[in-house]
């Protein structure tokens, strides 16, 4: 549903790009309905991996008021942290303004990260923003409204309320997807118990065109897919997915997806990049806390990260999402990296490693030692 004109430029002040409301009241029996069972047959597949904190939290995915007591709707907002490869009459043309600075070797100018780490942590950015909306949404409406703000570290079905409110559609690669902006953004949500007629305009009566879209014939991100971690379309198994694999996965990586950490050091995008909806999109801003580039990653490269020690992780990725990794996490992938890549001098950096206390850093070592002596 719409939000009230004057509340969507408030919204837009804080840099969200689209935003729309979901009713619990009207709604929410399209997730029970829908998105839980889909939610339990994916569990039920082991396809969320090691990922346990999913299953821990499956009762508050389904009932939104034990995230906020007495929760009537969601304000859901969208912030984008990357343009398509092309903008349509774009005059933001130059967000970016270290380019020319950054070095050829970096794991920035190698895109061998996720774009959505290439600056600040967005759960600090996006919960700052959710509160400053929340409380000069609170003065206009002379309202002290309950509310909680909800990013991806809280159980909500971001994307399924998402889809709901028209903000998108969910493609065959599971991302929301919305026409002119792609899905290179994340999803912000505001719980409140507001009264659903105080914030939306009334009379809606014209149908959302977004509603009625989704992938047609189009496979692009399922056959781009390197590890085939897409069982079919809409299902992801996280097992095989180079996102998990490189961030979540607590252990050395099974053989048959080392060769793959060639193009990456933290995470996957080829499902997005070659995504039609992400190729042209329409003219946007974004934050600058996205959009400036995390200064070290300017200059590091993977041989530093394999090296590092602990004082250096926290100076070089510290204020990033790329921490979700950890440190050792972080390492073990630089030297996947090394290994796939086939670069010199490999043998000597394991054997530099080799007094680390580390246990993943240790077996990473063995492993990789095992590979290159057969």
């Amino acid at each position: 549903m719409k939000l009230k004109n004057e509340i969507t430029d408030l919204l837009k002040q804080n840099g969200a790009f689209a935003s729309a409301v979901f009713s619990f009241e009207k709604n929410h029996s399209k997730i029970l309905e829908k998105d839980i069972p889909a939610f339990k047959l994916w569990l039920s597949e082991n396809a969320h991996a090691e990922m346990s904190f999913l299953e821990n939290n499956f009762e508050a995915r389904a009932n939104p008021n034990l995230i906020l007591p007495n929760v009537k709707n969601a304000i859901i907002i969208l912030f984008p942290y990357a343009t398509g490869h092309r903008t349509r009459n774009s005059k933001y043309k130059n967000l970016n303004k270290h380019d020319n600075f950054i070095n050829e070797e970096s794991i920035i100018s190698k895109k061998l990260i996720s774009r959505y780490v290439y600056g600040k942590d967005y759960h600090k950015t996006l919960k700052n923003n959710l509160n400053k909306i929340a409380k000069n949404l609170q003065n206009y409406l002379n309202n002290q409204f309950q509310y909680r703000a909800v990013v991806d570290s809280i159980p909500f079905f971001d994307r399924a309320h998402a889809r709901e409110a028209f903000l998108g559609f969910i493609g065959k690669n599971t991302m929301l997807i919305r026409p002119g902006m792609g899905s290179f953004f994340f999803i912000a949500t505001l719980l409140t118990d507001l009264p659903l007629e105080e914030i939306i305009e009334l009379n809606q009566n014209k149908i959302n065109p977004i509603g009625n879209l989704d992938c047609g014939e189009c496979r692009k991100c399922l056959d781009a897919c390197p590890t085939n971690a897409f069982k079919k379309p809409y299902f992801l198994d996280a097992n095989r997915c180079l996102s998990y694999l490189s961030i979540e996965h607590r252990d050395i990586v099974p053989n048959e997806f080392i060769s793959h950490f060639k193009n990456t050091i933290y995470g996957c995008d080829i499902c997005q990049e070659v995504c039609p909806y992400n190729i042209v999109t329409t003219d946007f801003s974004i934050l600058k806390e996205f959009s400036e580039y995390h200064k070290p990653f300017l200059s590091l490269n993977v041989k530093e990260i394999a090296l590092m020690d602990i004082t250096q992780y926290e100076k070089w990725f510290g204020g990033t999402a790329a921490t979700r990794a950890k440190f050792q996490g972080l390492v073990r992938n630089a030297l996947y990296h090394l290994y796939a890549t086939k670069t010199d001098g490999l043998n000597d950096i394991l054997d530099n490693l080799a007094s680390s206390n580390n246990e993943l850093i240790l077996k990473t070592i063995k492993q990789l030692k095992e590979l290159l002596n057969k």
